[in-house]
């Protein structure tokens, strides 16, 4: 699909106002990736690359990675390195031959373009109802000023390539190409879980042949990481996972039930925990879930599932604004969301314009763009990133943007509203 000139430098403008926006990226998640390869030895000391949490995740890493970075003089915040150990292994060869600061720079300059690549994915997965350089001019205050997009980029979040490989798997299926799509859906579970899920939406929809290309490339991951890092490895991964499953972290960059249920019922129950010892005073409260907690989420998690399975087989997964809302519905619920974690969805706000009346529209993109973050209307709404209320707004915002996905997915097949042209 070709681009014109104007529609290619609205992609360029997303970008820069992202440069201009967070200027050089502290690159502190992306640090739990260096740090693993760092301490990578042969995969046989599963304790410099797992915390090992005792049932509480508390998101500190090892000590030595504190040490390490006290005695290297950083002032930056430290987490814990939650992906599979084929990642550390792979994090490995690439500390042998870079520098955190190169590969910083490489995986931001990535990150630009994987951002304004997603940006052009949505057309492709969905038609759109209004010219396309409209909806690209529409785009740009979404992936550039927002808290999900800014915060993943300053992190270097290994969250922006997840997305675009899950935009990409959709995509390459929609458009025809189920084996290819289904490879990057697996690469994109090969770093966070949960994409596991979406596979299984594709089974439920009908999609066998992404859904086998996805399972046989899954398998031929989880034997390269076993083969690498061994299971000892994999057994302390999988224990950091049930820790996760079994706590509760609230920061304000968390958007599900579960740090909101801890907010507002659990908060003289939850502990601070922090990695000051950097010089950075950041900080975050856990607690464990209580055995009720822990039914609630497994039913509610399966209410889910087994719901957008079946609009899956209803609709299909190619019906318009299925896969944002599927995206939503699984992150809402799960045990650990951040807010990067809605990319992949926030990417689809745009083209709601021509599906549903504006009126529907232009109140979520102004909460998601200007509630969610922005440092410029933050400080008149007196709704500062430090303020639980803007949380609480942003995240019913999100559910809103969910629910009205879902109801255009979940109608019966007709044209949008007003169809456009792809190009003016």
């Amino acid at each position: 699909m070709d681009y014109t000139r104007s529609e290619v430098a609205i992609l360029i403008a997303i970008a820069a106002t992202l440069v201009a926006s967070i200027g050089f990226p502290s690159s502190s998640d992306l640090l739990a990736l260096w740090l693993a390869g760092n301490f990578w030895n042969d995969g046989s000391v599963p304790e410099l690359i797992y915390r090992g949490s005792d049932g509480l995740f508390t998101m500190r890493p090892p000590q030595p990675w504190i040490d390490t970075v006290v005695a290297e003089g950083r002032e930056t915040a430290v987490y814990p390195f939650i992906y599979p150990p084929l990642w550390a292994w792979v994090m490995s060869k690439v500390v042998a031959i870079s520098t955190f600061k190169s590969f910083g720079l490489f995986m931001a300059a990535a990150n630009l373009s994987m951002i304004a690549a997603m940006v052009v994915l949505v057309p492709r997965i969905t038609q759109l109802a209004i010219p396309r350089r409209l909806y690209l001019l529409l785009a740009w205050p979404t992936a550039s000023v927002t808290l999900p997009f800014m915060l993943a980029l300053d992190e270097n979040q290994p969250q922006i390539l997840v997305s675009f490989l899950i935009l990409l798997g959709i995509e390459r299926t929609t458009r025809g190409a189920p084996i290819a799509g289904g490879a990057a859906m697996a690469l994109a579970a090969s770093l966070k879980l949960y994409p596991v899920l979406f596979a299984v939406f594709w089974l439920a929809g009908g999609e066998r042949r992404a859904f086998t290309s996805f399972a046989l490339m899954g398998c031929a991951l989880g034997l390269l990481s076993i083969a690498v890092a061994g299971w000892p490895m994999h057994a302390a991964f999988l224990n950091e996972i049930r820790a996760i499953s079994g706590s509760v972290l609230y920061t304000l960059a968390n958007y599900s039930f579960d740090p909101m249920i801890a907010r507002h019922l659990y908060w003289d129950e939850l502990t601070r925990f922090s990695t000051e010892e950097t010089g950075l005073k950041i900080g975050w409260h856990v607690m464990l879930k209580t055995p009720a907690w822990r039914i609630f989420d497994v039913v509610l998690q399966m209410t889910v599932v087994l719901g957008v399975s079946w609009l899956a087989w209803r609709r299909g997964t190619r019906a318009p604004f299925f896969w944002p809302a599927a995206i939503i519905a699984v992150a809402v619920v799960s045990p650990l969301t951040w807010v990067y974690h809605l990319i992949p969805a926030l990417v689809f706000l745009p083209a709601l314009y021509g599906y549903v009346s504006p009126w529907g529209v232009v109140p979520l993109q102004v909460l998601l763009t200007f509630v969610l973050r922005s440092p410029y209307v933050y400080p008149s709404l007196g709704l500062t990133i430090m303020h639980p209320g803007g949380h609480e707004v942003a995240f019913l915002a999100v559910c809103a943007l969910g629910a009205l996905c879902l109801w255009v997915a979940a109608l019966p097949p007709k044209r949008p509203l007003h169809l456009g042209p792809q190009s003016l």
